[in-house]
């Protein structure tokens, strides 16, 4: 396969990864961004093919076995998200579904290290959905992205009807136009500063803003 691709899989364990390869489509699926609803949406036969690497466990043959010319025959796309809302997001899932897995204060969780925080020590990030999401479209230093579209969960209508084009027999699923209420929990300006520096690639690369 694309030995470039290949690499960058396996170097960025968190970049989620689904091929349907019945519809020559592959899905980079940053967590908190309707993930599950386009996974279905695209194929109920896409195959996540990151797991392996994600448990150190091998490498998935497709990913094995992709070549460059192969590559280019998929339609290649991800789905990107505000990073301050994604965050909240994300955080606050976990409270609610895995509260002892997270640092149950929202600031503390960005500002200390280690596990159930944002980062560990070394400043690796501790889970797949606050990973940065530039990593599901962009190689690392590329001013272009290897994906051919990037929609947006903030006009994610918008995105499946581009999407159709290219999944036979979609279904729609409800959407909701997303809220600012995220604002609020970033009321003070040293840590809304903290949370733009960690996600400023994000910020630049998909024009968002607070």
């Amino acid at each position: 396969m694309s030995s470039k691709f290949k690499s960058h899989l396996q170097k960025n364990p968190y970049t989620t990864t689904f091929v349907a390869k019945d519809k020559l489509i592959i899905y980079l699926r940053p967590g908190r961004t309707a993930g599950t609803h386009i996974t279905k949406f695209i194929s109920p036969n896409s195959k996540e093919v990151t797991r392996s690497m994600f448990y150190k466990k091998g490498v998935d043959s497709w990913v094995e076995n992709i070549t460059d010319e192969d590559l280019d025959d998929y339609f290649k796309f991800t789905v990107v998200r505000n990073p301050f809302s994604r965050l909240y997001s994300a955080w606050s899932a976990f409270i609610v579904k895995r509260p002892l897995r997270v640092n149950p204060d929202f600031e503390k969780f960005v500002f200390e290290r280690g596990p159930g925080n944002l980062m560990y020590e070394d400043g690796s990030f501790t889970n797949d959905h606050w990973f940065p999401q530039h990593n599901y479209a962009y190689f690392e230093n590329n001013s272009f992205p290897f994906v051919d579209y990037i929609g947006k969960y903030e006009n994610l209508k918008e995105t499946l009807d581009y999407l159709k084009d290219f999944v036979p027999n979609y279904s729609y699923f409800a959407t909701r136009k997303p809220n600012s209420h995220y604002k609020r929990f970033f009321e003070k300006k040293y840590f809304k500063e903290k949370v733009a520096d960690i996600y400023r690639k994000d910020l630049e690369l998909f024009g968002y803003e607070f």
